[in-house]
Order: C-alpha cells, then sequence, then structure tokens
C-alpha cells in the first residue's frame, strides 16, 4: 500500500510539473471550432508557420495567418514557438521565396481580423493577444513544448 501511495504521488508531482499546456502569457494559438485539433506540439505550429506543413491530419488544408511584424504577440509567437526573431525570420522567408520553396502566410493587422480569417476557413491557425475572448466559432488549441 505504501508503494502504491508513493507511485501515485510521484505521478501526481509530475503531473503537476509538466508542461503540457506550456501557454503563454502573450498569446493563444487559435483554430476553427470545427477543427478537431485540440493540442498540437510547438513544434508543428513552428513547421505550420514555416510553410513546412500544409496539411491536418484529416488532409483538410492548413491556412496560417500571421500578425504583423514587430506587434508584441508576433514577437513572442516567433519567439517562443519557431524559436527565431523576426528579422531571423524575415531572412528565412526571402531564402525561401527566392527559392520557390514557400510563400509566408498572410498578415493581418489585428486579433478581430484574425479571428474572422479562422472563422471564415475550417483548415485556418492564427494566434491573438491572450486574453482576447473567442466566440462559438473558434477556439484555443494547446500547445505542448
Amino acid at each position: 500500500m505504501r508503494s502504491l501511495l508513493g507511485i501515485i504521488t510521484f505521478i501526481g508531482v509530475l503531473a503537476a510539473t509538466e508542461p503540457a499546456a506550456a501557454q503563454s502569457a502573450h498569446y493563444k494559438v487559435i483554430v476553427n471550432a470545427n477543427n478537431p485539433a485540440a493540442v498540437l506540439m510547438a513544434s508543428e505550429v513552428s513547421r505550420i508557420y514555416l510553410g513546412i506543413a500544409n496539411v491536418w491530419p484529416d488532409r483538410t488544408l492548413v491556412l496560417a495567418v500571421d500578425q504583423n511584424t514587430g506587434s508584441p504577440v508576433h514577437d513572442a509567437f516567433v519567439r517562443e514557438i519557431i524559436g527565431k526573431d523576426s528579422i531571423s525570420l524575415s531572412r528565412y522567408w526571402e531564402q525561401a521565396i527566392f527559392s520557390g520553396r514557400a510563400v509566408p502566410p498572410p498578415t493581418l493587422s489585428t486579433d478581430l481580423e484574425i479571428m474572422d480569417f479562422v472563422r471564415r476557413n475550417p483548415g485556418a491557425i492564427g494566434y491573438v493577444s491572450a486574453n482576447t475572448s473567442l466566440d462559438a466559432a473558434l477556439k484555443a488549441i494547446k500547445i505542448v513544448r
């Protein structure tokens, strides 16, 4: 009985310290409410935003939408998810465009524009300020590191 309690305590400590939903204080990643995704690895989101991954598991086309470069939300997202700064990301896209590999996601100026885009496109993914309220047509997904 004592070892069972020890195991349960150990599991509880792991669950409390595990970064399973390591959400940012700056942004939340959103998808259309009809998208079956609920949790994504940060590396998967990075691949989407770098133009490497473009299809959801159900074969729906991924439509990423980006915030304006230089906004605090954009800078935090790029740093925490993509692992670059805005200048490095711009250089990445210059090379990708020049080589014909990919084009960057479209950029919208406000959280409201991002939410409208995601609401209208079932395969869309975007990110908005962490304190933005979402309606029933949108959902925030958990990002696992």
